[in-house]
């Protein structure tokens, strides 16, 4: 998934297109396994738009095409110092090891795990989506063997001068950025839409997740990252809504991975405080909670309006 520019909107939800949704309900109905759109060589088949239509959990496609779009809505400011790993990276990872990735690692040469921020949605078990944020200790990796992370990251204009000092503060409180042939340390945010029931602790479900991910940016840093020492990652569960649906945790990942690209400034300074202090309430008001319930509607007039398109194209070319 490459890393896109524009401008991230604040959502909305507006009314579904009746005459396409009819259309498409119809096309997916007759041939489920039919692909009816592509959107970044990603291809969405009925049976993938109806798990959207019919409130189902997304599978990886849709997650694929939520994170894609996103991604493709970055500021450039975002863009340059955020990366977004598509669903089925870690989860390669996890089944079938490093070789898996290892290719795409080379092509991007290890750059995509070593931004400032990366968003990483986790798939557990078939059953649970959650979103994990990979974030260095000191604000930026080190620059070793000529291997450049990230710089840090610059707050947006738009933001006010004292969430700026509460950031800046927090950066410098978390420690220097380690040098080459040391212990580098990252912390690993969870997201989990299901995580209230715990208190907001590490499950070991959590713990086998910042496991799995400290032995990914190992084997990446290992591959291309040549003068670097052990990367420890440090996992923390961060208070985010609780969904009610039981299938909505797919979609609770897009809208929190929405939300948070719209300004990765403010929501690390909100994810390293104690959110355990933290009211639903305050919860639901910082990850803008109400915008949550229009996200299924957003995709589905996406893939529709992307369907009309090609339509109208087909017919021009007739």
């Amino acid at each position: 998934m490459e890393i896109g520019r524009g401008t991230l909107g604040k959502g909305g939800g507006g009314s579904r297109s009746g005459g396409a949704g009819r259309r498409l309900n119809h096309a997916w109905r007759r041939n489920p396994n039919k692909i009816i759109v592509t959107y970044d060589r990603i291809n969405i088949s009925g049976q993938d738009f109806a798990r959207l239509e019919h409130n189902g959990w997304l599978n990886d496609v849709m997650l694929d095409f939520g994170l894609a779009l996103w991604v493709r809505e970055m500021r450039p400011e975002v863009a340059r110092e955020v990366s977004v790993l598509n669903p089925y990276i870690f989860r390669g990872f996890v089944d079938s090891g490093y070789d898996m990735i290892s290719r795409l690692v080379k092509k991007k040469g290890g750059d995509l795990f070593f931004k400032k921020f990366t968003l990483i949605p986790v798939n557990v078990d078939n059953m649970h989506w959650l979103l994990a944020i990979v974030h260095p200790v000191g604000g930026k990796w080190a620059e070793v063997g000529g291997g450049a992370g990230a710089s840090g990251y610059t707050t947006p204009e738009d933001e006010d001068d004292e969430m700026a000092s509460l950031f800046g503060a927090i950066v410098e409180d978390e420690g220097d950025v380690d040098n080459g042939g040391e212990m580098h340390r990252a912390h690993v945010y969870i997201l989990d839409s299901l995580c209230e029931r715990l208190g907001f602790q590490l499950s070991n479900t959590h713990q086998d997740v910042v496991t799995h991910i400290e032995e990914l940016l190992n084997r990446v840093a290992r591959e291309r990252r040549r003068g670097w020492g052990l990367i420890e990652a440090i996992g923390k569960a961060v208070r985010v809504p609780r969904q009610v649906g039981g299938n909505d945790c797919g979609v609770w990942v897009l809208h929190l991975a929405r939300v948070f690209l719209r300004n990765p400034a403010k929501f690390c300074y909100l994810m390293t405080a104690d959110g355990r202090g933290t009211s639903a309430e305050d919860a639901g008001r910082d990850w803008q909670a109400e915008e949550f319930t229009n996200l299924r509607g957003i995709l589905l007039e996406r893939i529709e309006d992307m369907v009309a398109a090609r339509e109208r194209e087909e017919a021009g070319r007739a």
